[in-house]
């Protein structure tokens, strides 16, 4: 038993290390199989890691271009950013720079709205105060009138038998150039007046025209009052006091001119009386100068002081009469050459007249030797003169009375367009053409203009005829013509013509001055040399030239040389004496809203 243990024991044993050598070699081929492996593993290892390696490296590059790519949007981004930034700003500050320009000029305009509210406040308040002056004053001249007139016509007769008297024992040549001292401005001509026709209804129109003349009646009325009272006064004063009186008569002098220029007469009835206001303006200005100069008043001066006191006194005796038939007078009444008003100023010319009779007026028929025509006939001949206007209707209005008797007529045309005619009983002449409807458009200039009057002049029968100025003044055109005779400008003729600058039609005439005037001249011819004007004008003025001019004067007319120069960048006319060689005029041509005007 014991033997079979032991025998059983060694074959465990023979079994185990059988068991264990298989088992170590199996271990071995274990451990080769796991070197194997694990060599494989490690292979299997190492192309993945460098499988991941390049993966890793495809990945990182594509990182980097990703990343690149980001970079760039980015900074486009931020580029486009930047720009759209500048350009916010740059549109902000355009913004902001208009808003301040709009608010600039809205300022401006409400400036210029809130300084024309206060003209149009001070105007109105002026023109409200004047109407009520114009009312008390009138009232108080009517209240008065006759006892005024009849203490005035008193005063004027002893004034004028002391005047006589005065005459006899002033020493001879008194008045000398004083008495040549008569302003263009008295008589026809206007260098750039424009004509006096507006657009506006008739009635209204001639209401306004009545009211203007009435306010230079009482204007011309004071300011011969204050002529009076200050040459009185100046007879015995001195020092500052006579320097203070003449200053003032010199400038009632000028406003009184003004107004006898406005009065709707004749410049020959007023001739008279435009010079002796030109002779006490001329006089307190010369006086002037030579107390400025450390002279004093010699006694002819002082002689002439009483005279021109006692030549206003006559003025001053005739203002209650004038003012009188001012207040009665409409437009047409105080216009009209044998009406009430018309007939004061020349009872005014002839009572100084007595003291200048070389500055009587000279009568002169008008259109001598023209057959009359009848109403009829003369409203065919405006009916061809018109016949481009498509009329509509054509009547007859009655019949202006005068120095230069007119048939008048009102017209429409096919537009409603309202005219408003004169023509001369005699030969038909169209003496005045009015048109009431506004132009609106520039659509010609002055030069075309200028050939539109011309052809409308030649077809109502005025030929022979120079432009001598062109007005632009708005949307009216003004053309000034005058005839020529031996190459002299014939002023005293002047004729006016305007023209709308929208259709290119003419719409206002002015003919009386011409149709009172025109004639044939003996023209004449200039003592002074052309040369010597040239001259004497080229040493003041630049692009000087020249022309013979005849110009109205004071009882009569005056040859002159026309010089047109410049200086300084304003336009000068000159006219100087073609006998004497002595300056009679001078106007400056000023640019206005109203066109080139001249001064």
């Amino acid at each position: 038993m014991k033997e079979e243990k032991q025998l059983s024991g060694g074959a465990e044993k023979v079994e185990e290390l059988a068991r264990r050598k298989a088992a170590a070699a199996k271990g071995g081929r274990e451990r080769a199989n796991g070197v194997k492996k694990s060599e494989a593993h490690s292979s299997a290892r190492a192309a993945e890691a460098e499988a991941r390696k390049a993966l890793q490296g495809e990945a990182a590059a594509g990182g980097r271009a990703a990343s690149a790519k980001r970079q760039a949007k980015a900074a486009k981004e931020r580029e486009q950013a930047r720009a759209e930034r500048r350009v916010a700003l740059a549109e902000k500050k355009q913004a902001e720079k208009e808003a301040r320009a709009r608010h600039k000029a809205e300022r401006a305009e409400q400036k210029q709205q809130r300084a024309a509210e206060k003209r149009r406040i001070a105007a109105e308040k002026k023109v409200s105060g004047r109407e009520q002056a114009k009312q008390r004053r009138a009232a108080a001249e009517e209240r008065a009138a006759h006892e005024r007139a009849a203490r005035a016509q008193r005063k004027t007769e002893r004034k004028t038998r002391h005047a006589r008297h005065e005459n006899k024992r002033r020493a001879p040549g008194f008045g000398g150039w004083l008495a040549a001292v008569v302003s263009l401005s008295v008589a026809v001509l206007a260098l750039g007046a424009i004509v006096t026709v507006g657009y506006f209804d008739l009635s209204g129109a001639k209401g306004e025209l009545a009211a203007g003349y009435q306010a230079s009646a009482y204007e011309f009325s004071e300011a011969v009052e204050e002529l009076g009272s200050n040459l009185t006064k100046a007879r015995v004063a001195g020092g500052g006091e006579l320097q203070r009186l003449l200053s003032e008569i010199y400038a009632d002098s000028l406003v009184a001119e003004q107004c006898v220029g406005s009065f709707p007469v004749d410049g020959r009835e007023t001739a008279a009386l435009s010079a002796c206001i030109n002779r006490t303006g001329g006089f307190a200005r010369e006086a002037l100068r030579k107390l400025s100069e450390g002279g004093a008043l010699s006694a002819e001066d002082r002689e002439t002081l009483t005279s021109l006191y006692e030549e206003i006194g006559l003025v001053r005796g005739a203002m209650p009469a004038l003012i009188e038939q001012a207040n009665k007078g409409t437009a047409d009444g105080m216009a009209a050459d044998g009406g009430a008003f018309a007939a004061e100023l020349e009872k005014i010319a002839r009572s100084l007249a007595e003291r200048h009779p070389e500055q009587a007026p000279q009568p002169r028929e008008a259109l001598a030797g023209e057959a009359e025509v009848s109403e009829g006939e003369a409203q065919a001949l405006l009916e061809g003169y018109l016949a481009d206007y498509d009329l509509a209707a054509v009547r007859a209005v009655g019949k202006e009375e005068g120095k230069l008797p007119c048939y008048a007529f009102e017209a429409e045309d096919g537009a409603g367009r309202q005219y408003y005619a004169q023509l001369t009983v005699r030969g038909g002449k169209l003496a005045l053409l009015e048109s009431y409807v506004p132009c609106s458009q520039n659509n010609y200039d002055a030069r075309t203009c200028t050939e539109i009057a011309a052809n409308f002049l030649e077809k109502c029968g005025y030929k022979g005829l120079e432009a001598v100025w062109t007005s632009e003044a708005g949307t009216e055109c003004t053309v000034e013509f005058v005839p020529v005779q031996d190459d002299a400008l014939l002023y005293p003729d002047l004729l006016k013509v305007k023209v709308c600058r929208e259709r290119g039609a003419v719409t206002g005439v002015s003919a009386g001055g011409y149709l009172l005037n025109h004639r044939a001249r003996s023209v004449g011819g200039a003592k002074v040399p052309a040369a010597r004007v040239r001259a004497n004008a080229e040493q003041k003025l630049e692009n000087v030239s020249l022309r013979k001019a005849v110009i109205p004067q004071a009882g009569g007319e005056l040859l002159c040389w026309q010089v047109r120069g410049e200086y300084a960048g304003t336009l000068y006319f000159a006219y100087v004496d073609a006998n004497t060689g002595r300056t009679a005029e001078i106007r400056a041509v000023r640019t206005t809203d109203r066109g080139d005007l001249p001064l």
